[in-house]
């Protein structure tokens, strides 16, 4: 078969073609927009907003650009880190409306955003809370105790570890402990003044009497307090406190500090202690410990019956002598500790298969 004359020449001009267009794309590929370079320059730079801006253009200019694109993404999503970054810390420092800003810039560029929502969902809880917290040091101003306990108490169901409301609720907490201590003090003082008593076979309204003369204390009697019950007691170089002891002592009675210069006398009996043993309410809001856990230590520990536990909220709640109660707040610090922690920093890195027609030799560049 004699070959034809014209297929070389026919072979020829398609190979010239298939060049010229090669070099064409090579040559087209090589001439990246200005916009690009800048938007890599300031995404490097940390400027991710304005390289967004930036490789948006050049992105309008090269659409079928894979290595334009994947720029592109790239700074959109750094830009995104960053609103949310700048937003928490916004919200941390109790810039409300900065962070409100923030997030909506980030819901704006990604209306699909979980953490952008999470983050509003936040700030609007923050703007709440703050404004308990507010309503509250005006109660306290207005030396409105249960109204300040009152928010403050909503404000810790809500974030058992509000910075704010556990400095207030250690506030009120520290004033009610000094307020007893100013009193004690005084109680104190009288019932260190000395005295010498000898009495035999009298009753015992007399002898609270003669104490009371002394020492410049009030006494009160329970009405089921024998006081023509007689007694004997003889003291030398003493102090009021020994002989009230004593006296309480060898009489079955107890006593119950009522103010500064009043003392309350009744029966030692399971009934009347019940009456009258001063009890307090302590509410525990717990941020890491289990509140079970916290419940059953108290109970072990301080023998405490009337311990309640929220496990919804994470609480727990006892009544108890004052004693107890700074036993149980003492307990409850040593368990409601945060738990040690490992840092991880991840990167999710988005990798497309026609981004291998980017890998290899560039020419004529590289």
């Amino acid at each position: 078969m004699i070959p034809s004359p014209s297929r070389p020449w026919t072979r020829l001009r398609a190979g010239g073609l298939a060049c010229m267009c090669m070099m064409a794309m090579l040559l087209g590929c090589s001439a990246m927009p200005e916009s690009y370079t800048q938007g890599r320059a300031l995404l490097a730079s940390g400027q991710s907003a304005q390289a967004v801006e930036k490789l948006d253009q050049a992105l309008r200019l090269r659409p079928n650009s894979g290595e334009v694109r994947m720029a592109y993404r790239q700074a959109r999503t750094q830009y995104q880190l960053d609103l949310l970054a700048q937003a928490a810390r916004a919200l941390k420092q109790g810039e409300w409306d900065e962070a409100e800003r923030q997030y909506g810039l980030a819901l704006a560029q990604d209306p699909s955003d979980g953490r952008a929502l999470s983050g509003l969902r936040q700030v609007d809880a923050a703007r709440r809370l703050d404004k308990l917290l507010k309503e509250a040091e005006a109660a306290v101003a207005a030396q409105d105790v249960p109204l300040a306990r009152g928010r403050l108490r909503s404000v810790l169901m809500e974030q058992p570890d509000h910075a704010g409301a556990q400095r207030l609720l250690r506030q009120l907490d520290a004033g009610q402990k000094a307020a007893s201590a100013s009193a004690d003090a005084l109680l104190a003082v009288a019932y260190r003044k000395p005295v010498s008593i000898e009495f035999k076979d009298t009753p015992l309204k007399t002898i609270f009497e003669v104490l009371s003369r002394t020492s410049g204390l009030n006494f009160l009697l329970d009405k089921d307090v024998k006081t023509d019950q007689k007694t004997s007691i003889f003291l030398k170089d003493s102090t009021i406190e020994a002989a009230v002891n004593l006296t309480l002592l060898t009489n079955q009675l107890e006593q119950r500090v009522l103010d500064a210069n009043t003392v309350l006398i009744y029966p030692s009996t399971q009934a009347k202690q019940k009456d009258y043993q001063p009890l307090t309410v302590k509410t525990f809001y717990l941020a890491h410990a289990e509140a079970k856990a916290v419940s059953t230590t108290i109970k072990t520990i301080l023998k405490s019956r009337d311990v309640i536990v929220d496990d919804k909220l994470n609480m727990v709640i006892m009544r108890d002598t004052p004693e107890a109660v700074r036993m149980a707040e003492k307990l409850v610090a040593l368990h409601d500790v945060p738990d040690a922690e490992v840092m991880l920093e991840v990167e999710i890195l988005e990798i497309k298969r026609s981004r291998l027609l980017d890998l290899g030799v560039r020419w004529p560049d590289q």
